[in-house]
């Protein structure tokens, strides 16, 4: 079946690797995040002679920008991914409701209180999709389709956790465990040969 040429700009975002493209960037958007977390520090050693003694001090500078700037960079590319998979594994076809979901990925980064508005956003997008790898479980029943049914529940799950993190902080060290985890589960599934049978 011939599709347009009003559909040929379509056509080649789903281009053949379209997946590894995508699992490259819902990588790059963890990876991102990991390093965003990672409190980035310069400091300088001052030595002071008081009398006989030598005192040491170390003045620590935090850069808030670049932090600020990863964690922005990593919600878009995350978004941005899990977006396309929804586009591809859906067959949206239409311009006008892949702008709509741009528009909507765009307003959920760049809103004021956009931590929940993240994770409500990304709850949205993966609930389709898990709902989408449960059928393709039940259809094949395959380990590596378990595999990523597993995953992609691990991560859908993780988001609401996150959402709960402004009320109790020490819910984010279960909810980025269950994140790790659901990513883990994601790369061993893509990567070694033996899970993807």
């Amino acid at each position: 079946m011939k599709h347009s040429n009003k559909n040929s700009a379509i056509d080649n975002l789903l281009f053949p690797g379209r997946r590894l493209f995508i699992h490259f960037l819902v990588a790059a958007a963890f990876f991102l995040k990991i390093i965003s977390s990672i409190i980035v520090y310069s400091g300088e050693q001052q030595l002071q002679t008081i009398g006989t003694a030598t005192l040491t001090t170390y003045n620590i500078y935090y850069f808030e920008w670049i932090q600020s700037s990863g964690f922005f960079i990593a919600r878009f590319v995350m978004l941005l991914a899990f977006l396309l998979l929804f586009i591809v594994n859906f067959k949206v076809r239409s311009k006008v409701v892949m702008l709509l979901l741009m528009y909507l990925t765009f307003v959920s980064i760049l809103a004021r209180d956009s931590y929940l508005i993240f994770h409500a956003t990304l709850f949205v997008i993966l609930l389709p999709l898990t709902y989408y790898y449960l059928k393709n479980y039940l259809k094949n029943r395959k380990l590596s389709s378990a595999l990523v049914l597993s995953s992609f529940f691990l991560m859908l799950i993780s988001h609401p956790v996150f959402s709960f993190v402004l009320l109790y902080d020490k819910l984010y060290i279960i909810a980025e465990f269950i994140q790790s985890l659901a990513f883990l589960i994601l790369l061993l599934t893509i990567s070694i040969p033996g899970f993807r049978k």
